[in-house]
């Protein structure tokens, strides 16, 4: 009986139900979607095994050059010396103050013969958060990773990842060596050429090998320069939760009780918001609810 009352309710109040429901799906749309400063982004990395504590030291991490001779593909008979390995370095940190911290990390970068990539930071209600790329000399990236970390209250987490990119650059150089004998053989047939047409074909050979030379020098120095200088990705908040890592433990109380007050607070807001916007928008629903009580007591005397 009380699911037919409700029916006949909504089919005698079908304007007032519409209404209804929209509100609804505002405060749905407003109120229950957490948001995440950075997207989760894991790759295939090398973990370094950096255990947080509550100094920022480096003990319980792993040489950079043991992670890497683990994350490499060695091939047989060539000596790992002279292997090219690429390394990319993520880390996160807890910090006070997001913007100064990216400051002493550029500072860094100069002390420590490295360059900023890019940058960005974030300075929403609960908290500043930001992350900055930087490309170092690889002889120096120890260094450069230990005195980051010294600029914050914390280590959240850090992963480093080796790529063998020397059977890439052997490839290119190879190919370039190729590229580089054709053009010097069709400059040849250049020279020697008697007929316009001929001169004309080996113009447009040579233009066509230059291309691709050129093509090649580029990818070549971009793997040079990733091997020589390597990537690292700091990550810095105000708010531990606020960094992208995976927790080391699957279920923590303190992180659910954490999201259940930013959740909370993104629940007060979506419905301020919704009280907001049912305020702007009252001249047309309580206009129209106003018709709707005019149009069913109109109904009712005629009834009665």
């Amino acid at each position: 009986m009380k699911a037919n009352s409700i029916f006949t309710w909504i089919k005698n109040n079908k304007l007032t139900s519409f209404l209804t429901l929209v509100l609804l799906l505002l405060f749905l749309k407003n109120s229950l979607i957490l948001p995440r400063p950075y997207p989760a982004v894991y790759d295939s990395a090398v973990d370094i095994g950096y255990a947080p504590s509550a100094g920022l030291g480096s003990a319980g991490v792993r040489t950079q050059k043991s992670a890497l001779m683990e994350s490499a593909d060695y091939s047989a008979g060539a000596p790992a010396q002279e292997r090219m390995v690429a390394t990319d370095t993520s880390i996160s940190i807890k910090v006070e103050d997001v913007s100064q911290t990216m400051t002493q990390i550029n500072q860094l970068a100069s002390q420590y013969q490295g360059y900023m990539v890019n940058q960005n930071i974030r300075q929403p209600e609960e908290g500043a958060s930001g992350n900055i790329s930087i490309r170092v000399k690889s002889d120096q990236l120890e260094n450069f990773l230990e005195s980051v970390r010294n600029l914050g209250i914390r280590v959240v987490s850090e992963t480093v990842s080796g790529r063998d990119i020397t059977d890439q650059y052997t490839n290119i150089e190879e190919r370039m060596r190729v590229l580089a004998t054709t053009k010097n053989r069709f400059e040849e047939i250049l020279n020697n050429a008697t007929e316009i047409s001929d001169m004309l074909e080996a113009q447009r050979e040579l233009l066509n090998l230059q291309s691709q030379i050129d093509s090649l020098e580029g990818q070549r120095r971009y793997l040079l320069e990733s091997s020589d200088y390597s990537l690292v990705s700091v990550y810095l908040a105000t708010d531990e939760m606020a960094l992208p890592y995976a927790p080391a433990q699957a279920w923590s109380p303190k992180a659910i009780f954490r999201q259940a007050v930013r959740s909370l607070v993104t629940t007060g807001r979506g419905l301020a918001e919704l009280g907001i916007w049912a305020a702007v928008y009252s001249p047309i629903w309580l206009t129209a609810l106003a018709i709707v009580l005019v149009v069913k007591k109109k109904k009712r005397s005629q009834l009665q």
